[in-house]
């Protein structure tokens, strides 16, 4: 049952975190964001070369990578403070208890559950 709370908890970051903000920057370098503060930032944007943004899509992704595994680390290297605790079928687990370390999983949770490729 660990393995099925990591992965459940796993997908949900990776979906909601990861693949939500990867699929924001897309709007924004497509030109099909909403958000009426992001529509300059996407008009600049439009100026650019398909391969510059290419080139600023991965930068990104990568800084979204990078930004959640730092995230993912600071939170289980500070499990005094900070308790990373899910509820299922009325047992509690703690996250970095249950885990070989969250943030080597974060690559495996990608691979498993996001709609878009990892980062360089």
């Amino acid at each position: 049952m660990e393995d099925e709370v990591l992965n459940e908890f796993g997908e949900m970051f990776i979906k909601r975190a990861r693949d939500g903000a990867i699929r924001e920057i897309n709007w924004i370098i497509n030109g099909s964001i909403k958000a009426p503060s992001l529509l300059e930032l996407s008009k600049q944007v439009q100026l650019f070369s398909d391969d510059q943004k290419d080139t600023l899509r991965k930068v990104v992704i990568e800084a979204i990578d990078t930004a959640l595994f730092k995230v993912i680390t600071i939170l289980e290297e500070h499990e005094e403070y900070i308790k990373m605790t899910i509820t299922k079928d009325g047992k509690t687990f703690n996250l970095a208890e249950i885990s070989d370390g969250l943030g080597g999983q974060l690559s495996m949770w990608i691979e498993e559950f996001s709609e878009y490729e990892e980062s360089l």
